[in-house]
């Protein structure tokens, strides 16, 4: 196994983990210290709003990019890394 292989798989799952932790911070409301909500902002927005921009709206207020950013990320954790390793 590569060591790249690893860190990659591994930083992407970390990713999917911090996309959950966001969504369902929004969902709940929760009020978050402002560096937490700044790290949620810098590492979490851009990708989803890249999503909002380049997804068809379906419904109108559901949102289906974090969906596809976990999509997105377990493809590149299961296939690509694979190939790494």
């Amino acid at each position: 196994m590569s060591r790249l292989g690893v860190l990659l798989y591994n930083l992407l799952h970390l990713y999917e983990w911090v996309i959950i932790a966001a969504v369902v911070v929004s969902w709940l409301g929760i009020d978050l210290p402002d560096p937490v909500r700044r790290f949620f902002a810098a590492t979490v927005d851009p990708v989803l709003d890249w999503i909002r921009e380049n997804l068809p709206v379906v419904y109108s207020n559901v949102d289906f990019s974090p969906l596809v950013a976990l999509l997105g990320t377990w493809f590149l954790r299961v296939v690509v890394v694979r190939i790494l390793l």
